[in-house]
């Protein structure tokens, strides 16, 4: 056997095993059986690579072999031996990959190469880049002695393979990455240097050491997670906090579940359902905000039995709090509450089948303030009778403009909300608005801010009603920072709400903000979409929306006795939903005095071998409980916890 029949059948196991580990655990046996099979032909092919190949033949090498920097030990030009790697305290190594939190000041992290690169020269890197927190926005430099020459500027780079484009005007013996945001974290590896009109194909060999188990691929904040904030961890793996009681405070307390365990990752469920009226706010701040809410944070409103779970009486106000998972849980104000559920300056956060009414101001709100945070979602809300639907992104802009955030807004309805639907967005944000509903708006809709923003707006469904009297629709402050680029695709627009112009030229129901009914300029838009934001969800027609949105938005879902799913749409969702589609005649009003709903508790048999997963689901699964085993994670990459309460997600 010579070295190219033995890498071909190496590169046959490798597919082999990637195939395998994604099916059950009956299957581990063979994948035993292969792995102990790869280690003989790895130890095959090495013998064979020392010794030149059998048969006296020409030897094809191998690509991985000649061109792949892999786990940061560059083999192309540069050096093999990690020991030839330097870094910063702010990076960790582990088994292979780059692991960057931002602490303080700029983090170098360079590569010292054997062959230099030289000057006017046409280069690129290419990074495969994960798990990013914040920004992962950073400076190349070429690193001659400790005199450094920038090759890039701060760019801020997304989720997946990024190539850097670089031309030196200096030879270069190291190049050095170079870190400076605040509330930044990402992981990196497979760096890989070729000349710019290089391309190469290659597949990731394990590092030395390296571990046998494989990242789990595909394991979002839950399965229907999607968009930039789907990558949120929440609590997963921490401590499990139950909500037994509907008071405003004390243990087993909704309060008591948030603030007492802050600085604990956390999942919270609740035991009860009905009505948790506050008497204050519930604020939680990191330590960058003057608090100490340092804990990731899951809250599974689906696991309240029949009735669900509703807040009012105050808000719940999150200020730097990263990796939030909020669903399934209902806010009906009858106070003054000027909103229902924000998080401001945290990154990594989703809100997911959250129903929101009757609020004076914004019915929920992901921005930045203090600092730029990044990776937000909101996606299947249900907003209803209340002045302001969402506002994201920066509330209060530097002059900077080397960094933005990025969110998205998808699959939500508004029903008899005032304006900013689907968003206000703030600042230099990156946003996604796709497939929301909405009816009877009044004042206006999107609102933008006068920055270098990026929007896709697809597929979108406006219908006017009882208060739709204002011609305003989408409006945007004029930009002193370079032109926004706003993309606008199959967005219905009500017919009474605008000229035939439109069905051509959507961009005739843009104009600038407090200098109404001025047209925007036609620099600010684009023919081309913008990067989607993360996880890229199905992009619906704008037809389909009515059928397909409204089955599935706001608070519908719970787990039953028996830890089952069921449907719940209460008496308030189901109006707003049958008013959209139906395109009733009602005005808007924002006034709610008592509120109906259903108050239920969880039997005392409900868990039994394990305090937080009931037994008849354990049973229904086959599983033997035990006191710890809601952590143990699952095939599917979830905690056993997590593929209970992801039960909606089917």
């Amino acid at each position: 056997m010579n070295i190219n029949e033995t890498y071909k059948q190496l590169k046959e196991v490798y597919n082999s095993i990637k195939e395998l580990e994604k099916e059950l655990n009956s299957k581990d046996e063979e994948i035993t059986k292969l792995k102990e099979e790869k280690k003989m032909l790895l130890a095959q092919l090495t013998r064979l690579q020392n010794s030149g190949g059998s048969n006296g033949g020409t030897v094809e090498e191998p690509v991985e072999t000649v061109t792949v920097i892999s786990n940061n030990k560059i083999v192309n030009g540069t050096n093999e031996n990690s020991n030839n790697i330097e870094y910063a305290e702010d990076y960790k190594l582990n088994k292979g990959i780059v692991k960057y939190t931002h602490s303080d000041g700029n983090s170098f992290f360079t590569w010292d190469l054997t062959e230099t690169l030289q000057s006017g020269t046409a280069y690129k890197l290419l990074l495969d880049i994960s798990n990013i927190g914040g920004n992962a926005r950073f400076r190349l430099f070429a690193n001659n002695d400790g005199a450094l020459t920038q090759l890039i500027g701060n760019t801020t780079y997304n989720n997946g393979t990024n190539t850097l484009n670089f031309t030196p005007e200096v030879n270069v013996s190291k190049l050095s990455l170079s870190t400076s945001s605040a509330s930044t974290s990402f992981d990196f590896d497979n760096a890989i240097l070729l000349l710019e009109n290089e391309d190469i194909e290659y597949e990731e060999v394990p590092s030395e050491g390296g571990s046998e188990t494989p990242v789990e691929e595909g394991v979002f904040a839950f399965p229907s997670a999607y968009g930039a904030g789907a990558d949120a961890v929440g609590g997963r793996g921490g401590i499990v906090v139950h909500i037994t009681n509907r008071n405003d405070s004390g243990e087993g307390s909704l309060r008591s579940a948030l603030v007492d365990y802050q600085d604990k990752d956390r999942t919270i469920v609740s035991d009860v359902s009905g009505v948790i009226e506050l008497q204050s706010d519930i604020v939680l701040s990191s330590p960058e905000q003057g608090g100490t809410a340092t804990g990731k944070i899951t809250f599974a409103g689906q696991t309240a039995p029949l009735g669900g779970l509703t807040i009012t009486g105050g808000k719940i106000r999150m200020f730097g709090v990263d990796d939030v998972i909020w669903r399934y849980t209902k806010f009906r104000e009858t106070t003054a509450t000027d909103g229902c559920l924000s998080n401001t300056d945290g990154n990594n956060v989703i809100f997911d089948h959250l129903s929101a009414s009757h609020t004076p101001d914004i019915c929920f709100a992901l921005t930045s303030n203090s600092e730029i945070s990044d990776n937000k979602t909101i996606q299947h809300c249900l907003m209803g009778q209340s002045k302001n639907a969402l506002i994201v992104g920066d509330t209060t802009p530097s002059s900077s403009t080397d960094y933005y955030e990025q969110c998205s807004i998808l699959r939500n309805a508004y029903y008899n909300i005032s304006h900013r639907i689907p968003l206000k967005g703030g600042a230099r944000i990156r946003v996604d608005a796709i497939n929301n509903i909405a009816h009877n708006w009044s004042a206006r809709l999107i609102r933008m801010d006068g920055y270098a923003y990026e929007l896709n707006h697809i597929g979108n469904y406006y219908q006017g009603g009882y208060n739709t009297t204002n011609v305003l629709k989408h409006c945007s402050y004029l930009s002193s920072t370079g032109s926004p680029k706003i993309y606008n695709e199959d967005n219905y627009m009500d017919p009474a709400e605008t000229t035939s112009e439109y069905s051509t030229d959507e961009s005739v129901v843009w104009t600038e903000y407090q200098n109404n009914f001025v047209d925007l300029p036609s620099s600010y838009f684009t023919n081309e979409r913008n990067t989607i934001r993360g996880r890229a969800i199905e992009i619906l027609k704008s037809s389909e929306l009515k059928s397909v949105v409204l089955a599935d938005v706001g608070c519908n879902k719970y787990l039953d006795d028996n830890g089952q799913v069921q449907s719940y749409i209460d008496t308030y969702d189901t109006s707003f939903i049958n008013g959209i589609n139906t395109d009733d005649n009602e005005t808007r009003s924002t006034v709610l005095s008592e509120i109906e709903t259903l108050s239920n508790s969880r039997p005392n048999d409900f868990y039994v071998s394990n305090p937080h997963i009931p037994e008849a689901y354990l049973i229904r699964r086959g599983i033997t409980g035990n006191s710890t085993i809601h952590n143990q994670v699952q095939s599917s990459g979830y905690t056993l916890l997590e593929e209970y309460i992801n039960q909606v997600d089917a």
